[in-house]
């Protein structure tokens, strides 16, 4: 029962009892009319947490792993939110991972809500067989072949109106039962559209993650939440902005998700596709409650077969992001290098860094790195001519400029002062 100082335990205030009276009255009331039923926190004690952390020295920690390679590795309970824009392979990422542990260390959980049973399947048969999803349902691949990759008796699937917290239940106490001293890992896609009581949407993936992670830590269990992005956070990753740490909070509805991950990944941006069908993806590891995190992992995806590969080793966020910011300005500037000289052939007078930049619409940055470029180059038509305008050379057209009797700078006394 929940009680506030309101109007009529004022009185008691006033006859002199104060509010620490108020507040006693209102706690007998409670406990009288709730008698035994009041929940009380629970209170520990730090001595007594050395038994508690020895109880669970041995409990496994469970590895997501993508052939030989080690992603990350989770303590029993702990809960992995993965995340990624619309289409960008997390089904097929997760079940890379669901493969490996059935294969070779144990049970496997699936709540399929998305897919029905026999699209996961396919999915994963086309993975393994190098085919692609509508080959594999069509029945292009060879029995004996969809046989041989689906020979995993330690993977349950619940899909569709089954893949609810009910059913999650009876699949760890049948996984449990059958295979008692083997690590379960449980698969959840995705945590947004199982049922609650709750209506409000937050107060709705609040419970279901509450109700996750009480069934993980319950049995001992390893859970791979999918979770939705928001639109922005998918913006983001899409473009590379989001990496490392900054993907963290990516998911929709995600401050509940992201309190209860003990580890997060989020796909990132891709590249073009190249001749066999694949793609270099950011594979990040935001949150790493245990294991440490804002990391990137080189990636590459099939979309055709669903594949994912690790192709090389994890590196810092931050050294990534620079990277590839440099590679970016590094492009803007020579797609500019190229525009420049004609602008400049084109220009009846000289044009200052500001002129370009306006009329290339173009970043401060990249017009200077650019005229830097154009500047080292001997066979370039761009010239600096002074005098010096607003504390900057101007820019002309080599051929305009001695037309003009312009006074051309030589290349070693100017600068990209743009």
């Amino acid at each position: 029962m929940a009680y506030r100082l309101e109007a009529e335990p004022m009185t008691a205030a006033r006859k002199g009892g104060g509010y620490v009276a108020v507040a006693q009255e209102i706690e007998s009331e409670a406990q009288n009319e709730n008698d035994g039923a009041i929940e009380r926190a629970k209170i520990q004690r730090c001595p007594d947490l050395v038994e508690a952390i020895l109880s669970r020295a041995k409990d496994p920690w469970i590895a997501l792993r993508l052939a030989d390679v080690e992603i990350v590795s989770v303590r029993a309970g702990g809960i992995v939110v993965a995340m990624g824009p619309t289409g960008a392979g997390k089904t097929s990422l997760i079940a890379g991972f669901l493969v490996e542990h059935a294969r070779w260390h144990g049970p496997v959980v699936v709540l399929s809500r998305e897919l029905p049973a026999d699209e996961f399947a396919a999915r994963v048969i086309g993975m393994q067989c190098d085919a692609s999803w509508p080959d594999v349902l069509m029945g292009k691949v060879m029995r004996s072949e969809m046989e041989r990759v689906l020979a995993l008796p330690r993977m349950l699937i619940l899909d569709r109106r089954s893949a609810n917290l009910s059913g999650l239940t009876s699949a760890l106490t049948l996984a449990k039962a059958e295979h008692p001293d083997e690590p379960i890992l449980v698969a959840i896609d995705y945590v947004q559209i199982l049922e609650s009581a709750e209506k409000d949407a937050r107060a709705k993936v609040a419970d279901v993650i509450a109700q996750i992670d009480d069934l993980t830590r319950a049995y001992g269990a390893v859970t791979i939440a999918i979770s939705q992005m928001s639109r922005a956070a998918s913006r983001a990753a899409r473009n590379g902005e989001a990496m490392g740490v900054d993907s963290t909070d990516g998911g929709a509805e995600s401050a509940a998700i992201e309190r209860a991950a003990t580890v997060t990944l989020s796909i990132g941006a891709s590249g073009p596709e190249r001749e066999d069908g694949t793609r270099a993806v950011d594979l990040s590891i935001g949150k790493g409650r245990m294991t440490g995190g804002d990391r990137v992992f080189p990636a590459s995806y099939c979309g055709r077969s669903g594949k994912w590969r690790i192709t090389g080793e994890a590196r810092p966020a931050a050294d990534v992001k620079a990277e590839k910011k440099t590679a970016r300005d590094d492009t803007a500037a020579r797609v500019l290098a190229l525009a420049i000289p004609g602008v400049l052939d084109a220009s009846p007078a000289p044009m200052s860094g500001r002129d370009l930049r306006s009329e290339l619409g173009a970043k401060d940055a990249h017009v200077r790195l650019a005229l830097k470029t154009l500047l080292e180059d001997p066979a370039s038509s761009v010239v600096q001519v002074g005098p010096r305008k607003g504390g900057a050379w101007q820019w002309w057209g080599r051929t305009k400029a001695e037309a003009a009797r312009a006074h051309i700078v030589p290349r070693e006394i100017g600068g990209c002062d743009a």
